[in-house]
């Protein structure tokens, strides 16, 4: 591979990578505890069989697909390979506790053919749980993924820890990294707060628990000066939580204020795969907006929580149609709760660039992403010894909440580490299950064989699982490798992009396959980083050390070489 150029790799006579031949050939003899049949057919082991998804190139493992993508929906998979019922072993998953267990989850496995495990059962391909620790992520094999990274509940989804990641890349990059409102992390930062609120006496600032969820204890600070509005500032202000710069010229939707709830899926932090959910919520408060100061008290026109505003009586019901579309109700064309979707064809109705919009959203959250991308992989590795490895377990499914002004410009207003998957309408359940079934399709978890082994030969040495070798220097070979990595990494920066994918090694060939292939099940998922048009946006100058993995990634999509082999692939399956 390494004397390999791009146009050998995407010719018809690569032998080092070759391309899968159309799946009628070739799921022939790929896994013999396995029979195959048409999706169209019961399995004779149950309602719901496994559907497996052979690869799209030789010598890799099938994987298992949900929902949608089981029937070989083309709308929700851009792979050309053809979904496979198959018996063979069964497949586990697994609910760890800690906090509510969703019916998306469980529906969504139920239908796909997997079988809930015991709580006290190893036996399992997927962990669902509120918190990992790296005792448990140690336990786990290569084979077995589990839906939180290690350090995000902290530096993620705790409010005032990530204004700081936020406020330390500002500092360094300017109005480039100005993806959130200003915002002070209490009670270390109150002095510097109490500067900027003296600093701007006509400011209304927002304070929020570091901690809290659904609206629970926020409080607006009004720019006034009496007595008891400063007693209660300088009480927030020796809690745990943060203090924001409150947004007084939001963009209105029928003169009702409002935020997004965006799931964002990240397969992988090293390197680093982010996935932005083509649907989200937008949730519109329940008064219409005025900025007079005296209506701050009035919560449902302030704060666009879900927890608050379903309560009013003005809250208007979304009668989804399963298409994206919601009856008119109360004299309004927007229900106080309705999908992505909608909010596209009011921006059309109004000509607003809904397009421009999603993609300054996809640029913040991946700014997000890279402000505590340090934290996590330490997270991972505190002692700097396996924790590529350990990431490589893990998957996570966040929710950003963003809200945009009047000037089409998104501001992060928090992020949920344990978004709510809780499927209380049409709405709710058509969103929430397509995008477990999507996230849980992106993971390639692949079914056991019928000795146990589940990860491939490549797999295992990838991860460093081979359970074969007993030898006492793999440690110390893997800390020279990782030294070797990185010499590496800084010499393909430094190349142009062609000439860094004619270097490329086996590692980095890999690496390579392992995202593209990943990127062909996303479904209704959109690859926001790395980026597919890599040149318009340069995300490394943000990393504090751009790993071997991410400079990989970077160099294949500056060529332009993902698009060519996507467009190879096609020709090929059309055949």
């Amino acid at each position: 591979r390494e004397q390999s150029s791009t146009k050998d790799l995407l010719g018809s006579d690569r032998e080092s990578m070759p391309l899968r031949q159309p799946a009628s050939e070739a799921w022939e003899g790929q896994d013999a505890g396995a029979s195959s049949s048409s999706p169209s057919q019961r399995s004779a082991r149950g309602k719901h069989p496994i559907v497996l998804l052979p690869s799209a190139f030789e010598g890799r493992p099938a994987v298992m697909v949900f929902g949608a993508a089981r029937r070989g929906d083309g709308r929700r998979l851009m792979h050309p390979g053809v979904p496979v019922e198959t018996r063979g072993r069964k497949v586990f998953w697994k609910f760890g506790g800690g906090g509510p267990l969703f019916q998306a989850l469980v529906a969504t496995c139920e239908r796909s053919g997997l079988c809930r495990a015991e709580e006290d059962s190893d036996d399992f391909t997927l962990l669902w749980t509120f918190q990992v620790t790296l005792a448990l992520l140690r336990s786990l094999s290569a084979a077995q993924r589990v839906n939180h990274f290690p350090g995000t509940r902290k530096h993620l989804g705790q409010k005032d820890f990530l204004a700081r990641h936020l406020a330390r890349m500002h500092e360094r990059f300017g109005q480039a990294y100005g993806v959130a409102p200003t915002s002070f992390a209490m009670p270390q930062e109150w002095k510097a707060w109490e500067r900027s609120y003296l600093d701007t006496p006509y400011s209304v600032w927002i304070w929020k628990p570091s901690r809290g969820r659904e609206g629970d204890g926020i409080v607006i600070l009004c720019p006034s000066a009496s007595a008891d509005d400063v007693a209660m500032g300088d009480a927030l202000a020796q809690k745990k939580g943060v203090i924001q710069k409150y947004i007084g010229n939001p963009l209105l939707v029928e003169g009702f204020k409002f935020d997004l709830r965006l799931y964002v899926v990240v397969s992988s932090y090293d390197p680093l795969k982010v996935y932005l959910n083509t649907e989200g919520l937008v949730r519109l408060a329940t008064e219409k907006y005025t900025c007079d100061i005296e209506t701050l008290g009035t919560r449902t026109m302030h704060l666009t929580n879900y927890s608050i505003n379903k309560h009013s009586e003005n809250f208007v019901r979304n009668t989804d149609d399963g298409r994206g579309g919601s009856a008119a109700s109360a004299g309004r064309c927007m229900p106080s709760k309705c999908s992505l979707q909608e909010l596209r064809a009011h921006f059309k109705r109004h000509s607003l660039d809904f397009d421009g919009l999603f993609e300054r959203i996809a640029d913040l959250v991946v700014k997000t992403l890279i402000a505590v991308e340090p934290h996590v992989r330490k997270a991972c590795a505190p002692d700097g010894d396996d924790g590529e490895d350990l990431a490589a377990r893990c998957f996570e499914i966040f929710g950003f909440d963003v809200m945009v002004d009047d000037k089409l410009q998104p501001w992060l207003l928090e992020v949920n580490t344990w978004p709510s998957l809780r499927s209380d309408s049409p709405l709710d359940k058509r969103i929430k299950h397509a995008l477990v079934e999507d996230c849980l399709t992106l993971l390639g978890l692949q079914q056991p064989l019928r000795t146990g082994s589940v990860a491939s030969p490549s797999a295992a040495k990838k991860h460093g699982c081979d359970d074969m070798s007993d030898d006492d220097n793999n440690d110390d070979k893997d800390e020279d490798d990782e030294d070797d990595q990185d010499d590496v990494a800084a010499t393909l920066a430094n190349m142009a992009p062609m000439t860094a994918v004619a270097a490329f090694d086996d590692s980095a060939w890999e690496i390579v396959i392992d995202a593209h292939e990943e990127s062909l099940r996303a479904g209704g998922l959109r690859r926001i980083f790395p980026p597919s048009d890599a040149g318009k946006h340069d995300y490394s100058v943000f990393f504090e050390k751009e790993s071997f993995g991410n400079v990989v990634l970077r160099k294949w999509n500056e060529a332009g070489c993902d698009a060519a082999l996507l467009q190879a692939q096609k020709k090929r399956f059309a055949r």
